[in-house]
């Protein structure tokens, strides 16, 4: 029981991570590089919230409005100038934004790992097994962030409008949408949602000025492998990537473990090159 748990919260945690990206990425085509540092600034966020005192799920809420306002800032004085341009320009410009994002962490807290207290200690017992209580919660916190997002994409009138707008800016902006600030208003969530993933994430790592790389590399492992154009797709993705890899870790060192992934990866898009459910090329 205690494998299956961990495989669940690993996947939890992958797909979390995935899913600002595949807002932005899968509904906008622009590839964020500048993603994984949006994550450090929701997790510093709650690291200076909770040293000052306040709780930490005022911090994790804080976590994503800083990461939304700085996704704010990415897009109006990057991201707006090269819609028209395409291709690799935004994952140039915004690898760009992620080192100076780092090194500006760096110069304020430090090269130094800093370290959050969970807001609830101990275990729980799940169907005889002790379990670790945050990691419940995570779990259940994740489930609903994600379970908002898509009701939020397919239920609502903003989401429709968004839905237009990828579909065709042209035929959008002829109906009267403003694309422009649609792109803004996608581009904030999904940094918000990268800010709440590193907040949620704090109690569960060390927070440090490049914790961002590693996360975002896995983010656009489950993108790429699970696909775009379907809700499904990063679910997908993150199934392979998050729980193959702690499925792995369990039997294997980290280091075989990683290749096993990276080889799950590498066959999966050779034999579905538009992702495990993707309905776009993403070629």
């Amino acid at each position: 029981m205690d494998i299956i748990l961990n495989v669940t919260v690993s996947i939890a945690i992958t797909l979390l991570m995935a899913a600002g990206l595949y807002i932005v990425y899968g509904l906008m085509n622009v590839i964020n590089m500048a993603h994984g540092e949006l994550l450090t600034i929701g997790a510093y966020t709650v690291v200076i919230l909770t040293a000052s005192g306040a709780p930490f799920w005022v911090g994790v809420v804080a976590g994503a409005a800083a990461a939304g306002v700085a996704g704010l800032c990415v897009e109006a004085l990057v991201i707006r100038r090269l819609y028209s341009v395409g291709g690799l320009s935004t994952l140039l410009a915004t690898w760009g934004v992620a080192i100076v994002i780092q090194q500006l962490l760096r110069i304020v807290f430090g090269p130094s790992a800093q370290f959050v207290s969970a807001p609830v200690n101990g275990t729980s017992n799940v169907l005889g097994t002790s379990y670790s209580t945050y990691r419940l919660l995570f779990l259940g916190a994740a489930i609903l962030v994600l379970a908002a997002l898509t009701v939020a994409f397919t239920r609502t009138s903003w989401g429709l409008t968004i839905r237009a707008t990828m579909d065709g800016a042209d035929k959008a902006e002829a109906v009267g949408i403003n694309s422009r600030r649609v792109y803004m208003a996608t581009f904030i969530v999904g940094s918000a949602v990268a800010g709440l993933t590193g907040a949620l994430i704090a109690p569960l790592a060390s927070v440090t000025p490049l914790m961002g790389t590693q996360y975002v590399v896995q983010a656009f492992l489950v993108v790429m492998v699970g696909g775009v154009g379907s809700l499904y797709a990063p679910l997908a993705g993150a199934v392979l990537i998050g729980g193959l890899s702690s499925l792995m870790t369990t039997f294997l060192d980290a280091t075989t473990a990683q290749v096993i992934v990276l080889a799950a990866v590498v066959v999966a898009i050779y034999f579905r090159p538009n992702g495990l459910v993707g309905t776009a090329d993403l070629r």
